[in-house]
């Protein structure tokens, strides 16, 4: 009996030791990073410099499966709101037009790049594999300046209860939108430990009030889309289910 138990019991630490190495090799080979990071922009009103900011999250992982060399990723969090004193709101969706400005529908993929674009993650990736590029993202710290070509996508609404009123805004020309006293700076993300910024159903309340995937109601496709049949809610508010 005695040699039973002891065999059961061999049995069972042989058994915790070799999950614990499937396990340790599992997150070795396909690891996961998780950062916080604080998207900022910077604005001039009426010679006054104006900032908004707001935590969003960046997650990637080493895709997994046989053949499979890349990294995914996913960004989750609100857009940011900035108040422009005396003229409105600007917001700085969870998209991003493509390098010569043209938004399509198809440039959602591209904001999940930011924190990379910003802190140039790709040139100093070297020759690391892509599961330690995984792993050296989730150690990037300090802050990095958005260039120009990855800003988000920026708008604004004539009437923030009715989604449709939204217009775009591009950042340096934004005497179209608001006259000549209102200049875009900069834009920064800076790696943060704080939680995800929360609120924006406050100001945009049809974000929850009546969930619709575009900001059009019942939007069913159209030969010449207008802003609003483009954008989706989820660039305004995207968390993970």
């Amino acid at each position: 009996m005695k040699r039973s138990s002891r065999s059961f019991l061999k049995w069972i630490a042989f058994a915790i030791a070799g999950s614990a190495g499937m396990w340790l090799a599992w997150k070795h080979y396909f690891p996961k990073s998780i950062l916080h990071y604080r998207l900022e922009a910077t604005f001039v009103v009426d010679g006054v410099p104006v900032s908004g900011s707001g935590v969003q999250r960046l997650v990637v992982n080493r895709v997994r499966g046989l053949g499979q060399k890349r990294a995914g990723w996913w960004t989750f969090g609100e857009a940011v709101r900035v108040e422009l004193p005396g003229y409105g709101a600007v917001y700085l969706l969870m998209t991003t037009p493509t390098p010569d400005g043209t938004y399509t529908f198809a440039t959602k993929g591209r904001f999940d790049f930011l924190v990379s674009d910003a802190c140039k993650l790709k040139e100093k990736r070297g020759n690391r594999s892509w599961s330690d590029y995984v792993r050296m993202v989730g150690e990037v710290s300090g802050t990095c300046q958005v260039p120009d070509r990855s800003l988000p996508l920026m708008v604004r609404f004539s009437n923030e209860l009715d989604p449709e009123t939204v217009e775009r805004v591009l950042p340096y020309q934004l005497e179209k939108s608001f006259g000549p006293n209102v200049h875009f700076v900069s834009a920064t993300i800076t790696i943060t430990d704080t939680p995800l910024t929360l609120g924006i159903s406050n100001h945009l309340h049809w974000l929850t009030e009546k969930r619709e995937k575009r900001l059009t109601p019942g939007y069913a496709g159209s030969e010449n889309p207008s802003l609003s049949d483009t954008l989706k809610h989820s660039y305004f508010l995207r968390h993970e289910s």
